[in-house]
């Protein structure tokens, strides 16, 4: 019997190792390869990295992805939860190539509380160079870019910005919840002020959104008094301009949609609501929405460059249904100087316990053309009907009925802007790191092609 090969050995007859991480950022591997990088062996990289400035043993920590993004030939970035820290999971976020901007130091960044870094010695672990392997990261609350996102975690600092917001915090104080940790892009905190039930949400800008966002509120607000419905926008509670700090009022509602009891009515309401938005008399100063069919054709493969690198057979579909929808957007008459909600989809409507819609999102009011928010939302309920196996039509239908009659240019328009909005979803609503990602990209582009994102 002959003596098993030496591990020289076979190293030698397997070649040299080859480097996964070149070869996703290279896209010289396929979907289902990226997607068992980003599950099995990702989450191992993050802890092997955190390892060097965790206080205590890592093996007992857990790293569950939650998103994940690959630009194409410059970087992959990842967003994890990790578990057994105690306190409820903590972001954390890790890139892999090009380092973006939000990952430097930045004048004015503050010093992370010693409460809120909690067993990290830092949080912020620079790759060591050594190989394209070990991530960089950044673990919250911290954000270079951000600064007030540090600020916000000191909790008596926290309870006197919301003093200054005639909001009080008892004796029991308030505990605080990461809702979106998106370093260099955006943050979404939820403030329970302890046994009232009370929550706030807190949202960080990184330039005066916020504060656009309060007359945008106020124009909103204005505009749903107009009509018959019951739509509302959401409740402010104050912006504090030196940390460019919003803060808004919580809501116990859930997502539009989450359920199908009563769906049909709430989206003839919510279609009567953004009539009354884009009917609503508006003032000629305010900058139009710069956009149109060609702008979000150009958006929607942009969205979709890591669909046409990992899955290149693709490419001419995704080409052909963009140019197709802008086409079919740009022959009709354009409208313009409109009131818009500006991102207005089932996840921006909550369906409060009085069956009264509440909108929420709405620092993207902006002016312009109605077809886009009624092709977002068109594109929105395609998208969740495929997900969930049903038919979207009479949805769509109780919605636009809910809408009312309109020019019917403005109609096709929309469901032009639909299909490539519903394309555009393929590269940003299919997640890179869960299984079955290339055969559910198959799925919606058939869905398209089918004219499944409009009328």
């Amino acid at each position: 019997m002959s003596s098993p090969p030496s591990p020289a050995a076979v190293a030698l007859a397997l070649g040299p190792p080859i480097d996964e991480v070149a070869e996703i950022l290279g896209c010289r591997e396929g979907g289902r390869q990226v997607g068992e990088f980003l599950r099995d062996r990702a989450p191992a990289l993050v802890l092997d990295a955190l390892a060097r400035v965790l206080d205590g043993d890592v093996g007992r920590v857990r790293c569950t992805v939650t998103r994940s993004k690959l630009k194409p030939h410059r970087r992959l970035t990842l967003s994890a939860e990790l578990h057994g820290l105690g306190a409820g999971p903590r972001p954390v976020s890790a890139v892999w190539g090009a380092q973006p901007d939000s990952f430097a130091d930045h004048p004015g960044a503050r010093v992370v509380p010693a409460s809120a870094r909690g067993p990290f010695t830092s949080l912020r672990v620079a790759s060591d160079g050594g190989s394209s392997a070990a991530p960089t990261l950044l673990v919250a609350p911290l954000d270079p870019a951000f600064p007030s996102l540090a600020a916000l975690h000191d909790p008596e600092y926290l309870a006197a910005l919301l003093r200054t917001q005639q909001v009080e915090v008892g004796l029991e104080g308030h505990s605080l919840t990461t809702l979106r940790y998106r370093p260099g892009q955006r943050h979404v905190l939820r403030i329970d002020l302890g046994e009232s039930g009370r929550s706030i949400y807190a949202k960080c800008y990184r330039d005066d959104t916020g504060a656009r966002a309060v007359a945008a509120r106020h124009r909103v607000a204005a505009a749903l008094r107009s009509g018959d419905h019951p739509v509302e926008p959401v409740q402010p509670v104050g912006y504090v301009e030196a940390e460019r700090v919003m803060f808004w009022e919580g809501s116990a509602g859930a997502r539009l949609g989450e359920s199908v009891e009563g769906l049909s009515r709430h989206l003839r309401a919510a279609g009567a609501g953004l009539r009354a938005i884009h009917d609503s008399p508006v003032v000629a100063e305010e900058g139009p929405l710069r956009s149109d069919p060609d702008r979000e054709r150009a958006a929607t493969l942009r969205s979709c460059e890591h669909v046409i690198a990992l899955l290149p057979d693709t490419e001419g579909a995704l080409t052909a249904l963009a140019d197709r929808a802008a086409d079919r957007a740009a022959r009709e008459p354009t409208e313009a100087g409109h009131l818009l909600h500006g991102d207005f989809k089932c996840d921006n409507a909550l369906v409060e316990q009085d069956d009264r819609l509440r909108l929420l999102d709405l620092d993207r009011v902006t002016l312009g053309d109605p077809a886009l928010d009624l092709g977002k939302m068109i594109s929105d309920l395609g998208w969740w009907a495929v997900t969930r196996g049903v038919d979207a039509e009479p949805f769509v239908d109780s919605f636009l009925d809910g809408y009312g009659a309109c020019p019917r240019h403005r109609m096709r328009r929309a469901g032009g802007y639909a299909d490539l909005f519903l394309l555009r979803s393929i590269g940003r609503r299919i997640p890179l790191h869960e299984s079955g990602w290339d055969d559910r990209v198959e799925r919606m582009l058939a869905v398209v092609t089918r004219g499944g994102g409009g009328r």
